[in-house]
């Protein structure tokens, strides 16, 4: 059985493990939160079926469930890009901050 404390020291472990990759050692945010994951799973002492098997189902819910929002706005973000809508919103954005 593990301890509270344990909990404790796993859990900080990992958020301190994801900060340090993605500021520090510059990877990117999603490879890093699966890095710390599946660390954090073995942390708390499970099997590595059981952490692979969590992480897969955790992360297949929450992009199930923003999957089509993540890739309609990709697709208007190429089109904008694609027909020059970029440059004129950020030129705008420039001359507004310009005051």
């Amino acid at each position: 059985m593990i301890t509270l404390n344990e909990l404790l020291v796993g859990f900080c472990g990992s958020v301190f493990l994801l900060v340090f990759l993605t500021i520090r050692c510059r990877v990117p945010a999603f490879m890093a939160l699966l890095l710390a994951s599946y660390v954090a799973g073995f942390g708390f002492g499970m099997t590595p079926d059981a952490v692979l098997s969590l992480v897969t189902a955790g992360f297949g819910d929450t992009l199930g469930s923003i999957g089509l929002t993540i890739a309609l706005g990709a697709f208007l973000g190429i089109v904008l890009e694609y027909c020059g809508a970029t440059t004129v919103i950020a030129n705008g954005i420039i001359l507004l901050l310009k005051g």
